[in-house]
């Protein structure tokens, strides 16, 4: 059976011609984003809590450059079942961290929205 190497992120991917008897995704856990999904939360936390009171604030805290913390912050903006999704390794393919941090334009407040922009059906599951 022939087989198509592709790189995801940092490692390498075994997939499937198109065609092949076989589930039509094989999405695994992204622990990058879960990773920065994590912290982005625990961060808003921080900051509702009082422990900060900007996002720069935020980072001098940490010890981190404000526009990566800010940058992470804008996680916390995404719909819950896009959050879910990610959490659960069920996000398109095209979804990655480099793919959310590298938009030239914010994300859409409007939750259809970004679930269009984003590759989600336009439809909460």
């Amino acid at each position: 059976m022939p087989l198509t190497i592709r790189r995801r992120h940092i490692r390498k991917v075994l997939t499937l011609p198109t065609g092949q008897d076989a589930p039509a995704s094989l999405s695994t856990l992204d622990v990058s984003m879960i990773k920065v999904l994590g912290k982005a939360f625990y961060w808003q936390r921080l900051m509702e809590e009082g422990g900060a009171v900007s996002t720069k604030d935020l980072a001098r805290l940490l010890k981190l450059d404000a526009g990566w913390v800010a940058e992470a912050l804008r996680l916390t903006l995404l719909t819950p079942d896009i959050v879910e999704a990610i959490l659960e390794g069920k996000q398109p393919r095209h979804l990655n961290l480099h793919m959310i941090r590298g938009r030239e334009d914010l994300l859409p407040r409007n939750w259809q929205e970004q679930r269009r922009v984003l590759g989600f059906p336009c439809e909460a599951p």
